[in-house]
């Protein structure tokens, strides 16, 4: 979901913030290289190439003999692992799109980052694009986080994940109750378990605490956000990820999470089902969000800690074998009658909302067609009369009908932005038109409570991109099912029931593709 209010108390009361980026970059460095540090004295070194400078070790208050130790160990060190050390910027050349970073031969860990620029336009507003770059391990990639917050810098830094790159099993987890902050351990714990249940690790002999997960947490006040990765399961490429992706997100629904105050959440509500593409980004270890093209100091996940004391770990992209979980084949999960019996249920469900013909994806089905949006006695009447009206008379009139929660819902804010954005293609002649219905998107997305024009506009663009794009009936239908108790009336879909509605691919870009920077519609 969009938000979640989760306050964090500062210890610093009368001091400077914790969070300015000095300060910052120092408290969440120290504790992680004095383990360094120690780690060495104990004849045990970090892997390969996570090298330390020794300069960070003195800022940071590391004592002497242990600055001694790593100079001594620093010594034996390749001279690649060296040059990796101390450099703020990438040993690459920056790649403007993502088709350029494909046509590079670039090193084998692919990176982006967002960066603002002013539109020309009467608004002048701030938008941002996204440059790629590469490192040749991750160690560099490490090293390079380390150096831009002992610098006291902020970054953005998002994994690039290509479809033939090895990968770890991960999850992006947003929350929209206040109180999920109070409740992260039992949900990370009840995820753990949900994966072993999964993969059946107790008859694949895995030890008692496996699998193990490192967890990436933002401190941010307005919303619970995190990312989970598990080293131990790995993927080879996004080909074999899918694999088990698609059952295990089926699955996930039936994970229920009973907390002392009576309340039960599903694990299912907080797991974002988006982030599995063939091409796609993950934000990283210290990384910050960028909004209104600013660094949000606030929003960086902050690990809670390393895998075996790896702290390359904090990357889903980092693949060491030497951890690999021994994984049952994808199609052989069946077998598994628990899980068997979960999918069935769950597909038994699906073909029940099919036969009230509202056409879904999964991802609809799962996130979108919730009892929790259905309202009955709507405060606008019990008839919504939409015959007879434009298709933007439609739209504007039909917004208003929707459940006040879908606005602070991801879910639903992305798919009525794909019904913006066909709006917004099928009237690019008519600027009048245009103004209208960007306007009531806008009236309608206030709602939230961290509205931001700018994330609004770039993710219409951002669904003006994909090919199948929802339209006024299928925005009529969400109306109907928020509404059980209301007449629907309009002369667009009435008497004309559809399933799984495949829309038309779009004729044209919704702006003209000169018009941003490059690499402006590469987010994901």
């Amino acid at each position: 979901s969009r938000t979640c209010a989760r306050t964090r108390p500062s210890a610093c009361a009368g001091m400077a913030s914790p969070w300015s980026a000095p300060a910052l970059g120092r408290r969440l460095l120290a504790a992680s290289l004095r383990r360094s540090a120690q780690r060495l004295l104990a004849g045990n070194p970090s892997p390969a190439g996570a090298s330390i400078g020794l300069e960070r070790l003195r800022c940071l208050g590391v004592g002497s003999a242990a600055v001694a130790t790593v100079a001594e160990a620093r010594t034996n060190t390749t001279p690649a692992a060296a040059a990796a050390d101390s450099h703020l910027r990438c040993a690459y050349r920056w790649c403007n799109s993502k088709d350029e970073l494909l046509r590079t031969t670039q090193g084998p860990v692919k990176v982006a980052v967002a960066y603002p620029y002013s539109t020309s336009d009467c608004l002048g507003s701030i938008k941002q694009a996204r440059k790629y770059n590469s490192f040749d391990s991750h160690a560099q990639l490490w090293n390079c986080i380390v150096d831009h917050l002992l610098a006291g810098k902020s970054h953005n830094l998002h994994e690039v994940f290509l479809s033939d790159q090895p990968r770890c099993l991960y999850f992006d987890i947003d929350g929209h109750d206040p109180a999920l902050g109070d409740m992260h351990e039992a949900i990370i714990e009840a995820l753990r378990c949900f994966v072993r249940w999964f993969f059946g690790g107790d008859g694949l002999g895995w030890a008692p605490n496996a699998p193990e997960p490192v967890v990436l947490l933002s401190a941010n006040p307005h919303k619970y956000s995190c990312h989970v990765h598990f080293p131990e399961i790995q993927f080879l490429d996004f080909a074999k990820q899918q694999d088990y992706m698609r059952l295990m997100l089926e699955a996930l629904p039936a994970v229920e999470v009973d907390f002392d105050n009576g309340e039960t959440l599903s694990i299912a509500k907080v797991v974002d089902a988006i982030p599995y593409l063939k091409f796609q980004l993950l934000r990283g270890a210290y990384a910050c969000k960028m909004v209104e093209g600013e660094l949000l100091p606030q929003t960086v996940f902050e690990p809670e800690g390393y895998f075996k004391d790896n702290p390359l770990t904090v990357f889903a992209g980092y693949v060491n074998p030497e951890y690999a979980l021994v994984l049952p084949p994808a199609d052989e999960l069946a077998a598994n009658e628990e899980l068997r019996a979960v999918l069935e249920r769950r597909r038994q469900h699906q073909e029940v909302r099919a036969r009230r013909n509202i056409g879904a994806s999964p991802q609809d089905q799962q996130y979108l067609w919730l009892a929790d949006f259905q309202r009955f006695d709507s405060p606008l009447g019990r008839v919504a009369d939409f015959a007879g009206l434009t298709d933007v008379e439609t739209f504007e009139s039909a917004l208003p009908w929707l459940h006040p929660s879908r606005v602070s819902q991801f879910w639903s804010w992305f798919r009525i932005s794909g019904v913006t954005a066909r709006m917004l293609r099928a009237h690019d002649r008519d600027e009048r038109a245009q103004s209208r219905i960007l306007g009531a998107h806008m009236k309608w997305s206030k709602g939230y409570h961290n509205f931001s024009f700018q994330e609004n506009e770039e993710l219409i663009h951002q669904s003006a991109r994909t090919p199948l794009l929802p339209g006024l009936r299928w925005l009529l239908d969400l109306v109907r099912f928020d509404n059980p108790d209301v007449e629907v009336r309009s002369s667009l879909i009435e008497n004309k029931p559809h399933l799984l509605t495949q829309w038309p691919v779009p004729r044209r870009p919704l702006v003209d593709a000169a018009m941003p920077p490059p690499g402006f519609a590469d987010f994901t």
